[in-house]
């Protein structure tokens, strides 16, 4: 089990971590504000919740397609926990092009995300960073506390989540969580189009 979670903190003014995970995750912020702003306009960038399952799941699919994990068996059980509300896609189109998504979960005030995907075609325009800030700024205005990545090392593949999330320990998290699980007011916003156009205000201050 991993010792570490990567989380980002939606209301740093009550953290007692260090300054310099924050500082960095605010140069990143910096970086894709800048990507962002420097984008070509041909196409929007917006930012839907819960519209394509097919096609997100198909693109997840293909993202890990060097793994098995995802089963027809998960699928369903994803299907039917969006049905009941207890996951949610968060996705980022391109045009009509999804290019990127989170799939998770709200738990009290945290939002957990399970698993993600980009479209490396659109590699360039680092949508993965531009999904997580401007859904991240979604969920802040929601009143969550958290935008949880779950645990984290030192491998390759877990080193994004630095760049988006402080580096806690577990017990460090699951005391703020049990803190402050209970003091999420706003529900989940229904299905559709969150942001129709995703630019430089958009994205999470940190």
């Amino acid at each position: 089990h991993n010792v570490h979670r990567a989380t980002l903190f939606l209301k740093p003014e009550t953290l007692h971590c260090s300054p310099g995970p924050r500082k960095k995750i605010s140069a990143k912020r910096r970086d894709v504000a800048r990507q962002v702003r420097n984008q070509k306009k041909e196409k929007t960038l917006s930012l839907r919740l819960n519209t394509d399952f097919d096609g997100a799941v198909a693109k997840l699919r293909e993202h890990h397609k060097s793994s098995c994990w995802l089963t027809p068996q998960l699928e369903m059980c994803w299907l039917l926990m969006m049905t009941e509300g207890k996951m949610h896609i968060f996705e980022l189109w391109y045009g009509e092009s999804l290019i990127a998504a989170d799939f998770g979960h709200p738990v009290g005030a945290s939002f957990y995300v399970a698993t993600r995907f980009f479209d490396p075609k659109y590699r360039f325009m680092q949508p993965g960073f531009v999904l997580a800030f401007a859904e991240a700024q979604v969920l802040a205005n929601l009143g969550f506390m958290f935008w949880d990545l779950g645990g984290t090392d030192s491998s390759p593949m877990m080193s994004y989540k630095a760049s988006l999330g402080y580096v806690v320990s577990r017990p460090y998290f699951q005391s703020e969580f049990r803190r402050k699980r209970d003091s999420l007011t706003s529900p989940m916003p229904p299905a559709g189009v969150l942001v129709a156009d995703v630019g430089e205000e958009a994205l999470l201050t940190v």
